[in-house]
C-alpha cells in the first residue's frame, strides 16, 4: 500500500514508523505551511496539497492537531485528490 502523511508537524513524523512497521510505504507528506513544503522528513519529500494529491497513492493519513482543519483537509482532498473514506 502506498499512502500519503497529510501533515508534516509532530503527528505527522510520528506516523511514519508505525506505517512503515505494517509495509505501509508512505511516498510523500503534505503540508500547508510553506516553510515545510519543499523539505524532506526521514527521506520523504513534503509536498502542497495541490501537487501531493496528483501523486499515487492508495490512501491519505491525516495527522494533524488542529480540530478545526480537518473539515477543510477533507474538502481539499475531495477536490484535488478523489473520493474520501473517514474511519
Amino acid at each position: 500500500m502506498e499512502a500519503i502523511i497529510w501533515g508534516a508537524g509532530y503527528y505527522g513524523r510520528r506516523a511514519y514508523w508505525p506505517l512503515t512497521e505494517r509495509n505501509i510505504n508512505v511516498t510523500a507528506y503534505i503540508d500547508i505551511d510553506d516553510a515545510k513544503a519543499g523539505g524532506n522528513i526521514q527521506g520523504v519529500k513534503v509536498y502542497k496539497p495541490e501537487e501531493g494529491l496528483k501523486l499515487k497513492h492508495d490512501t491519505v493519513f491525516v495527522a494533524v492537531d488542529e480540530p478545526n482543519a480537518f473539515d477543510v483537509i477533507m474538502d481539499t482532498i475531495k477536490r484535488v485528490g478523489g473520493g474520501v473514506k473517514r474511519l
